[in-house]
């Protein structure tokens, strides 16, 4: 069975069938940047016309990222599975041989060398995405806390090992819904990831989130807060908390507070720290706090920042410290959430979503957008920080969610759906 090879615009095909002479697909140098090819045909004048517009096409996208980008679509004989690569350049030539056996036909022997992504992207797939509420492919309920002892309360979405095909990391396309019934939309939206490798399970619950206790408080997350209170503007230790690190496993974290209640100060400062003992492993930097917002995104740390066999963990404290320039002061301190960054997104808010608009990170497609309703779309939110989330092919995948709202708030019960897409990703084929 013949090769099946087009050059895509859109919903505008190409199409090369059996004029095409030669092509075979190199293999990357590297998996970064982008990578020379080409391919031989025999083909017309209004063909070479068509291919012209196509690298014109491809080279406007790749100025603005507006319009339709441009892909080589192949199917190697009877596989049945196409994959295609974005072009972003090329130029068309002549061969020696132009005018030679099908000059008769008005086709000329044509080379066409592009410049394209040095990988090939599969069909999109939706993933079925799991936590304690269930498996779905239509949308998987999360809510802004974590209470393990209740079914469904979960901030995470796992995705199984080997349901990621291909041999590369891939850009995870997430359709986050804002399902709660109320006039606040989803403002600041972070996601979380957690790829697992040999002999690296996924962090367990009471590890990454550390929850406040002290005073009772059906609002917040396990059913109470910590009272953290500072006395002068000097750097104040305000709680720690002896949790399973030793899991953690190295990576980086993005730490996140949740107080039960927003605060007026605007000049307090947050920091965490790991420590052994009185020893100071690792540090975030110190943030300012953001005044009448009860998520507080603190930073990031490496924990734990030593090989496993270096030390006894269970000596290992995070701590949360403060600062003012003056003053002192009191928080209600609900939680605090270590936040996996094998890949971390923070989408912030131009105007937020509203009950039930689904928010749209598609870095495939370099979008990012808000389906409101009557299907239309609009810009709701801008990258604040992070690269897309990465999925590890044959790997189980986790992801995590957190957000507040548009008037500072972050209630533990409001809840989302979350749907995870994504295109297989492979060197070479």
């Amino acid at each position: 069975m013949a090769h099946v090879f087009n050059v895509v615009i859109g919903t505008a095909t190409i199409t090369m069938g059996d004029t095409l002479m030669a092509f075979t697909p190199k293999a990357p140098a590297d998996d970064s940047g982008r990578m020379a090819d080409s391919f031989t045909a025999y083909i017309t004048q209004a063909t070479i016309n068509s291919l012209q517009r196509a690298l014109d096409r491809a080279r406007a996208w790749d100025s603005n990222r507006t319009g339709d980008a441009v892909y080589i679509n192949f199917q190697p004989g009877s596989t049945g599975t196409t994959w295609r690569s974005r072009v972003y350049d090329g130029r068309i030539s002549l061969t020696k041989n132009a005018l030679g056996s099908d000059w008769a036909n008005a086709q000329f022997e044509t080379i066409v060398a592009v410049e394209r992504d040095p990988f090939w992207e599969g069909a999109e797939t939706t993933l079925a995405a799991t936590n304690t509420s269930g498996t779905s492919t239509a949308g998987l309920t999360v809510i802004n806390s974590e209470d393990e002892a209740v079914t469904g309360n979960d901030f995470y979405a796992t995705i199984a090992e080997n349901a990621v095909s291909g041999d590369l990391p891939t850009p995870a396309m997430i359709y986050y819904k804002n399902t709660t019934n109320d006039v606040k939309g989803v403002s600041a939206l972070c996601i979380g990831h957690f790829a697992e490798g040999a002999g690296l399970e996924t962090p367990p619950i009471q590890g990454i989130l550390q929850q406040g206790s002290g005073t009772t408080d059906g609002s917040s997350s396990g059913g109470s807060y910590v009272a953290v209170v500072w006395a002068t503007g000097a750097e104040t230790s305000l709680t720690t908390w002896s949790g399973a690190f030793a899991r953690l496993y190295q990576h980086n974290y993005k730490v996140i507070a949740r107080f039960s209640e927003a605060f007026a100060y605007t000049d307090l400062y947050l920091k965490a720290k790991l420590l052994y003992g009185s020893a100071v492993l690792g540090e975030t930097r110190w943030q300012l706090a953001d005044a009448n917002k009860e998520m507080q995104v603190i930073g990031s740390m490496k924990i734990l920042p030593y090989s496993n066999d270096l030390m006894d963990y269970g000596g290992i404290t995070l701590a949360l410290y403060g600062k003012m320039a003056s003053g002192s002061g009191t928080a209600k301190l609900d939680y605090v959430a270590l936040i996996p960054q094998d890949s971390y997104r923070a989408l912030s808010p131009v105007t937020g979503a509203a009950y039930n608009e689904t928010i749209v990170d598609d870095p495939v497609a370099g979008q990012l957008y808000t389906i409101i309703s009557g299907n239309f779309k609009r810009p709701t939110h801008i990258v604040e920080e992070g690269e897309p989330i990465m999925l590890a092919p044959q790997r189980k995948n986790t992801l995590y969610f957190l957000h507040d709202t548009t008037d500072g708030e972050m209630e533990i019960a409001r809840t989302g759906t979350v749907v995870i897409k994504y295109r297989p990703r492979v060197r070479t084929i």
